[in-house]
């Protein structure tokens, strides 16, 4: 049983995001800029991950996000 299961007969909404990138204007994406480090992985922009957060919060359609998407 997943904690949204276990809390939704109390109408409590618990939802994850997945980010699998670098953050831009985090302090990780600084600090490794910083170290001369290569970026091999994606970066994604902080309003884009608001805007997932607030789609699961809204919407209640589904439980989880990936950012970003992973192609199947």
């Amino acid at each position: 049983m997943t904690l949204h299961d276990e809390v939704l007969s109390d109408g409590v909404f618990a939802g994850m995001l997945h980010v699998g990138a670098m953050i831009e204007y985090s302090t990780g994406l600084a600090s490794a800029l910083a170290a001369g480090m290569s970026l091999d992985s994606t970066v994604v922009h902080p309003d884009l991950l608001a805007d997932d957060v607030w789609s699961l919060a809204k919407e209640r359609t589904r439980i989880e996000a990936i950012l970003p998407p992973v192609a199947h």
